[in-house]
């Protein structure tokens, strides 16, 4: 279906076409018109001859045929017999020749096609069979032919000629109509291109100049649509990114700010003296800072994943990923291992098979991307006692790895953005929910820079499933 859209470069063509084939009609019209005015006229001129070779016996009927030739058709007419001399016309002059021209009717003009050395109504002119066209003043076209024709003692023949033939149509009008049929669809084809491009360059200048929320919204289905398209979705994702960076900002000042003030909470009673809650304190700012670090490396990690998706170098902040093969079974146990140390009161039920498979990729990001699922799954698992599911298999040339949970799920509506930065499906901001929205985010950065994929499914108190496909190693 999409070869039949209609396609720039085919309109255009299109439009080309369109014009070649009225140009043609309009040489074909000029040709026409030509050939009916011709024929026209040769029906006209064998009706003269016959009058007049009727009349050659009557000299006031010839008179009379000649003047009506003269006047009524705005010809002039010479009658020869066999031998070359003139029988009658309605030419003045005594020594009247047959013309160089032979063939069949020409259209003729008054400059640069003329056969006679002075114009019908003029004086009296020589016209040779020998001597070549020579061109006659300035005036209106003409059409002229010679034919042949049966005398009563012989054969004879008649040169006729219409200074102002009568023709089906204008030859300048048919011109003029052509070349403003072309004009209109040029400048047409050039409207519906210009506006387009106008209308996006606008766009582009005040998107350029912070008006973010700036849409070309253009509808058309050819390349320039697909361009405006393309303007719209680079804008939404910038503004998104524009939003996002903003938020970060306040997120990250709000989830500074609280840790922080819990810790100097903590200090102040500390400095009392109580060393119970000095002990206490401790543990309270050992849990802040524990949260501090995490917010930082998550960030940290996010914004080198994105530097180095965009190619930047090591030196700007991005760091490349330092492969080896890595046995799935060592990534599932010491991931196991640091998520039951840290929640040892959660079930959590592995299904992985231990056998040899292997991936290559970063085992430190890949471990971090594991760890991730399961810190989600247990946050948004509000039952202490329900258990979270943790698997792995092979699947054609990939090996995936899955973690699932019964816990509250996912909105249909937020399936779509929750692996875009900072996005938070859950926007409480508890101490057992909180967080920027970074971790699926990393999740699937880790997945796309090992060429693998990230599947989720979810559903609203029903629970979650995250599968991570990676490529098998060679």
């Amino acid at each position: 279906m999409a070869l039949l859209r209609p396609r720039l470069v085919l309109r255009i063509y299109l439009v080309g076409l369109v014009q070649f084939g009225l140009v043609l009609l309009g040489f074909a019209l000029l040709m026409w018109t030509t050939r009916a005015t011709a024929r026209n006229l040769e029906a006209d001129a064998r009706a003269a001859v016959q009058r007049i070779v009727a009349s050659l016996a009557d000299a006031d009927a010839l008179a009379r045929e000649l003047e009506r030739v003269d006047e009524v058709l705005d010809a002039s007419i010479i009658v020869y017999d066999g031998s070359g001399k003139v029988l009658a016309t309605n030419r003045r002059g005594d020594d009247i020749e047959p013309p160089a021209f032979t063939g069949g009717p020409r259209l003729l003009r008054a400059r640069g096609q003329g056969l006679m050395r002075a114009p019908f109504a003029g004086a009296p002119a020589a016209i040779g069979f020998g001597g070549p066209p020579v061109l006659p003043p300035v005036g209106p076209p003409m059409l002229a032919f010679m034919m042949p024709i049966e005398l009563p003692d012989g054969p004879g023949r008649v040169f006729f000629a219409a200074r102002n033939p009568r023709a089906p149509f204008n030859g300048y009008l048919v011109v003029g109509f052509v070349l403003v049929v072309v004009g209109l669809a040029s400048f047409i084809t050039a409207r519906s291109l210009a506006k387009p491009l106008t209308r996006l360059s606008a766009a582009a200048q005040r998107f350029g100049a912070g008006e973010l929320e700036t849409r070309v919204r253009l509808e058309r289905a050819d390349e320039i649509g697909e361009v405006a398209r393309a303007f719209d979705e680079m804008a939404e994702r910038i503004a998104h990114l524009v939003r996002a960076e903003k938020e970060l900002m306040a997120n990250v000042s709000h989830e500074l700010r609280t840790p922080l003030a819990r810790i100097r909470v903590a200090l102040d009673l500390a400095a009392e003296g109580d060393a119970s809650v000095a002990r206490q304190s401790l543990r309270e700012i050992a849990a802040d800072l524990g949260e501090l670090e995490q917010l930082i490396s998550d960030v940290l990690v996010a914004s080198r994943l994105d530097l180095a998706r965009l190619g930047s170098s090591p030196a700007s902040g991005g760091f490349p990923l330092h492969k080896e093969h890595v046995a799935v079974s060592d990534l599932v146990e010491k991931a196991v291992v640091r998520f039951r140390a840290a929640h040892p009161g959660r079930p959590l039920v592995v299904e992985t098979v231990q056998d040899a498979t292997s991936v290559e990729g970063d085992p430190v990001l890949l471990r971090r991307a594991l760890e991730n699922l399961l810190e989600n799954a247990h946050k948004y698992t509000i039952d202490p006692n329900a258990s979270i599911r943790l698997g792995s298999g092979v699947d054609s040339s990939f090996v995936w790895v899955e973690v699932r949970d019964p816990g509250i799920g996912i909105a249909t509506d937020d399936l779509r953005r929750v692996f875009l930065p900072f996005f938070r499906s859950d926007k409480s901001r508890t101490r057992a929910t909180g967080g920027f929205g970074l971790g699926l985010s990393i999740v699937k950065q880790i997945a796309e820079a090992h060429q693998g994929s990230v599947e989720l499914e979810s559903q609203i108190g029903a629970g979650t499933r995250v599968r991570i496909r990676l490529p098998l190693a060679t």
